[in-house]
């Protein structure tokens, strides 16, 4: 397994069950799916830290508001 599959991890673990994680995947609003086929071209070690991505979408936040 790849880094990156969380959801092949969970479906492995059945964690959640099984049932729930095929919701999920099916149910997944499409615009996540675009963004996280956007950002698999992105190789892991040039992706911020998940911590650099969340200052910088609050950030994006405070600025709307």
């Amino acid at each position: 397994m790849r880094p990156g599959t969380m959801t092949d991890f969970s479906h492995e673990k059945q964690l959640p069950p099984e049932a729930e994680i095929d919701a999920v995947r099916r149910d997944a609003p499409l615009e996540l799916i675009r963004f996280q086929d956007a950002a698999r071209i992105v190789p892991l070690s040039e992706r911020p830290t998940m911590e650099a991505w969340l200052e910088t979408f609050n950030a994006g936040e405070t600025e709307a508001a």
